[in-house]
């Protein structure tokens, strides 16, 4: 699901109408995957309160893929993004009940956190995809940033970074290989190409 801060309607009245989605997906077995967007000031979901729907929104879902801004904007306004700040976020995420946090800092790189065996079994089971439990349990990466060779538009940037998660996560690769995918598939359509799947290179591991 895109972008849930741009859907009104499911958030009105501490948005039951998205709970119920959410849980009548993984009640079906479904593993879902959610984006943000950085909540406009002016838009009619700038006055709900975040700090509150946001962890009762994650809690239900099982992969979350958004930027360092998307989650500043509902957390803490004017904080400057940074990898430090990436890591911050994917690890709260996931303590508010995620599987798989990946969260973008544009140009300083990207974050990925994971959580426990059970929890991430329980997303692999409904995900269909081959990605081993052991390797995704427990995990904490940091990868850089690709410096596209030229900006086209940073349109579909992000949405690229999610497929590049997702693809990984249906082809049974590793998180090392998922967060590589991420920022690579980000640059390429900055760059204005087609992203492509790629082969294993290593993230930076501070598994603990």
């Amino acid at each position: 699901m895109g972008d849930p801060p741009m859907l009104p309607a499911l958030l009105d009245d501490d948005a039951p109408a998205l709970m119920a989605l959410l849980e009548r997906a993984r009640a079906a077995g479904v593993t879902t995957s959610l984006d943000l967007v950085v909540i406009d000031p002016a838009s009619p979901v700038a006055g709900l309160d975040w700090p509150t729907l946001l962890p009762r929104i994650v809690e239900r879902g099982d992969v979350l893929s958004p930027r360092v801004d998307d989650l500043t904007s509902a957390r803490t306004p004017g904080a400057q993004p940074s990898l430090e700040l990436a890591q911050q976020h994917a690890g709260a995420l996931v303590g508010w009940g995620a599987a798989v946090a990946v969260v973008s800092a544009g140009p300083h790189g990207a974050a990925l956190h994971t959580g426990d065996r059970d929890r991430v079994a329980r997303m692999l089971l409904g995900s269909r995809g081959g990605a081993c439990i052991e390797q995704w349990a427990d995990r904490s990466l940091t990868t850089a940033a690709v410096v596209p060779n030229r900006i086209v538009s940073t349109n579909g940037a992000g949405d690229a970074a999610s497929a590049g998660l997702l693809s990984a996560l249906l082809r049974g690769l590793g998180p090392e290989v998922a967060l590589h995918q991420t920022v690579h598939a980000a640059a390429a359509v900055i760059e204005g190409s087609r992203p492509r799947p790629l082969p294993d290179e290593p993230a930076t591991d501070h598994h603990d």
